[in-house]
């Protein structure tokens, strides 16, 4: 028997997909097949995939129309033939050619349904250790079981690995979704399970690209379906802490969604309302959603004139913060083809010269220069206050904070 089937949804990833498959096939642990799916590639990708194929009897590639990777991951637990399962996306890959051996060695000595590790982000070349399971390590070397009630984490499916017997005989798959499908297979793999045992070992490398996850209304939809499956899930077993996470979710897509609702889409506000956080909306009524669409139409128009004023008076632009919210705030002011010099700024002076083709300094570097910029402070709220106080010491007068209002309102008239 195959000990691992390591299974990867492929689309459109040519560019990093030696490095993932690499990754894979140099493991230790040899007893493994590759099961790559095509989904509908239009780049090379499959020609890298057939390539690997020949040299390696490892590696089988399927092909099929562009469904999703939760319909591709489905046909590869359905084709696998290993006694356990990983997950692997095509522009990540895995740590060192040790872990998946450790990972497996474990699960087997303690015979687990779920074994778990570390998972890091990789940016700019560098893998930063996430804080998946840390707190319940002190520093020491050897694993424990978790219990999935004290955690109540439902991401990070890919940092798991699954007895196949386990997900089949549970009838635990991924649904259709185009948006947020890996969490409610997570939650639900877990919740059977009850616990899983972590091995403290670097494992995924998680490639950070800033992709937009919401380029399309349907991704806005089945997002919510996504996080209304893990609310149900959560309400069932009374977990409390992930359905608080839920709610954040839905508070951090608001731009999108509120962007779909102007647009006029009911299917929305009824999953809102099944969430239970938007009892108002009601799609039995559309004169009221027309009336609620105009008026947050009105006030994002007023926002989105207001920041393009300011624009208008500044000769150049500083993105303060280069992470997810910098990178959103970018997109916007290319869709608007503002008609301003952009520079990124941070606050330490940073490895890269550039970040997204754009230019990033060191802010004390920026503060020498003359000029009239406006400074955009683009990071998490909690910390904008501590940045709007260094932008002031540095002698900055013209700047704001990207909240999530005005970043609704440039989703909405984008």
């Amino acid at each position: 028997m195959v000990s691992v089937s390591i299974i990867i949804p492929v689309y459109n990833a040519a560019e990093y997909l030696a490095e993932c498959l690499d990754s894979v096939l140099n493991q230790t642990e040899q007893s493994l097949e590759v099961l790559c799916i095509d989904d509908g590639s239009t780049d090379n990708s499959l020609q890298i995939l057939q390539k690997y194929q020949q040299t390696d009897s490892r590696v089988r590639v399927l092909t099929q129309k562009n469904q999703g990777s939760g319909p591709a991951r489905n046909r590869g637990m359905r084709e696998a033939c290993g006694k356990y399962i990983a997950f692997l996306d095509a522009d990540d890959f895995w740590h060192d050619m040790l872990v998946l051996q450790k990972i497996v060695r474990a699960a087997d000595e303690r015979s687990c349904n779920i074994a778990g590790a570390f998972l890091g982000n990789f940016k700019n070349n560098t893998y930063e250790r996430a804080g998946l399971h840390l707190e319940y390590f002190d520093g020491k070397t050897g694993g424990r079981w978790i219990d999935f009630r004290e955690e109540q984490n439902c991401f990070y499916y890919y940092s798991y690995l699954y007895r196949r017997e386990f997900l089949l005989n549970n009838n635990l798959f991924f649904p259709a979704y185009y948006r947020f499908q890996d969490p409610p297979f997570l939650t639900q793999a877990l919740v059977r399970a009850c616990s899983y045992y972590v091995v403290p070992v670097d494992w995924y490398c998680y490639r950070i690209t800033y992709k937009n996850t919401f380029s399309t209304p349907e991704k806005t939809i089945d997002f919510l379906k996504g996080v209304l499956d893990v609310m149900e899930l959560a309400k069932t077993h009374d977990l409390q802490k992930l359905s608080a996470e839920m709610s954040f979710q839905i508070d951090m897509a608001q731009p999108h969604i509120i962007s779909g609702m102007i647009q006029g889409n009911r299917e929305i506000p009824a999953l809102l309302l099944k969430a239970g956080g938007y009892a108002a909306y009601q799609t039995e009524k559309p004169e009221a959603m027309k009336f609620i669409g105009d008026a947050l139409l009105e006030k994002c128009q007023r926002r989105a004139d207001a920041f393009r004023a300011g624009l208008e008076k500044a000769d150049s632009v500083i993105i303060y913060g280069a992470g997810y919210y910098g990178n959103i705030l970018l997109r916007q002011l290319e869709k608007m083809a503002a008609d301003v010099e952009i520079v990124f700024a941070e606050t330490d002076p940073p490895k890269e010269n550039k970040v997204g083709g754009i230019d990033c300094m060191w802010i004390d570097k920026l503060a020498e220069a003359k000029g009239n910029p406006l400074v955009i402070i683009a990071v998490r709220k909690q910390i904008q206050p501590a940045v709007a106080s260094n932008i002031k010491r540095l002698g900055f007068e013209n700047y704001i904070c990207l909240d999530t209002e005005l970043m609704t309102a440039l989703e909405c008239m984008g």
